[in-house]
């Protein structure tokens, strides 16, 4: 069966500046709380104008801005304006704070887990195909709708929505609207 989550089973709370959905955690009975993780995978609205960032030392951050601008500043590095689908890479426990309201997809990662992101556009009909690797990739549907296909099934993807896929399967995507496709990949180096 294909690993698909639906927007209405992934896990969300709320935090002083807005909400985070949850939308991938690795091993699966780790926990965010308890910062017992290899790589989470999240969205996040912030709804105030500045916010800081969580620090998370020991982990590295993947950002991407999914909708709206957000202006970052990391105090011990580097400035950078984002836009929709722009990204940032940064040390967990750098003081990190934005301005701008938006909504990001994150990915917090331990240094022995590669962490890379890939923002797909596609037209009505147009098809991706995800061949088993040695990486998990993790499919967000930002907008859209398709199908899920592997050989013994085919499965509706609508919005929202994310996948998982296991370094031993292989998936196609169909998109039957236009659609926009997040795909996060993670390498686990020696399986931490």
């Amino acid at each position: 069966m294909i690993p698909i989550i639906p927007f209405q089973k992934q896990l969300s709370s709320e935090w002083t500046g807005g909400s985070t959905i949850q939308l991938f955690i690795f091993p699966p009975q780790s926990s965010y709380a308890e910062r017992n993780f290899l790589a989470r995978i999240s969205t996040a609205t912030i709804r105030i104008p500045k916010s800081d960032f969580t620090s998370l030392p020991g982990y590295n951050r993947l950002l991407l801005v999914l909708e709206g601008n957000l202006n970052i500043k990391h105090q011990e590095a580097h400035q950078i304006t984002l836009h929709p689908y722009d990204t940032d890479q940064f040390k967990g426990d750098w003081h990190t704070s934005s301005e701008g309201l938006a909504t990001d997809f994150n990915i917090i990662h331990k240094p022995e887990v590669e962490a890379r992101v890939s923002v797909h556009k596609l037209d009505t009909g147009q098809q991706l195909i995800f061949p088993s690797s040695p990486a998990y990739r993790i499919l967000f549907l930002h907008g859209g709708q398709g199908n899920l296909l592997n050989e013994f099934e085919t499965m509706i993807y609508k919005e929202r929505d994310t996948c998982c896929i296991t370094p031993t399967d292989s998936i196609q995507f169909e998109a039957t609207a236009p659609s926009i496709l997040i795909e996060s990949t993670l390498t686990i180096n020696n399986e931490a």
